[in-house]
């Protein structure tokens, strides 16, 4: 999956070209889906569907169904739909642009690729000047998404806070700065024409069609 701060960037360069209601509460739905309290959780957080032998998905289908009419009217909830199309994109780009199936049972390969993240945020917050504009809402635990999984948010933006001025050494391997300006140009445009679509009240994007191998 996209690192968070991927994520943040592709929610930001969305907006600058589709405007919601509130930016704060989008930019925060944009990343959510990996404020997990634990890895047991991730396959919730990101509505992960396995019914197709062989293949899996992330099921933004199955988000709708159950938050749809939040959609169009609360931007967290868009925010959260867009960070699970975005996904999709990714892990079919990065298997085949990258040509590598990161093993989670493979600690050096999650090692490298975590690593790969770290160096890549100071690319991103500096290049596409990217401030942290995400707030903690008061009362998520009341929210229909804290029922999903179990979230740690709070350990979760403190984290984040940090990818904005973390600095690490070294050269990245897996995510590159040519990898990920490949995967915007390839995939900015059809993530805006899904948001687009979304604020309208149309369906796009079918979630089982973005199955990839799974491992």
């Amino acid at each position: 999956m996209a690192q968070r701060t991927i994520h943040y960037l592709l929610g930001e360069l969305l907006l600058r070209r589709c405007p919601v209601r509130d930016r704060k509460r989008f930019l925060l739905g944009c990343i959510l889906p990996d404020a997990y309290s634990d890895l047991s959780q991730r396959a919730l957080t990101h509505f992960t569907n396995r019914s197709v032998p062989g293949y899996m998905y992330f099921d933004f289908d199955a988000f709708r169904e159950r938050f749809g009419e939040k959609l169009t009217a609360d931007d967290l909830y868009l925010g959260y739909y867009m960070h699970l199309v975005e996904d999709n994109f990714y892990r079919v780009f990065f298997r085949e642009r990258v040509g590598v199936a990161i093993d989670n049972q493979k600690p050096e390969q999650v090692r490298r690729l975590h690593l790969d993240y770290t160096l890549l945020n100071t690319c991103i917050v500096e290049r596409y000047g990217l401030r942290n504009e995400v707030l903690r809402p008061a009362d998520f635990e009341k929210e229909a998404l804290a029922a999903v999984a179990q979230f740690d948010l709070d350990g979760f933006l403190a984290e984040f806070d940090g990818d904005f001025t973390r600095r690490a050494e070294g050269e990245t391997r897996y995510l590159t700065e040519a990898v990920l300006e490949e995967f915007l140009a390839l995939y900015y445009e059809p993530c805006l024409r899904e948001l687009r679509t979304v604020l309208r009240g149309g369906r796009g994007l079918v979630a089982r069609d973005m199955a990839w191998t799974k491992p």
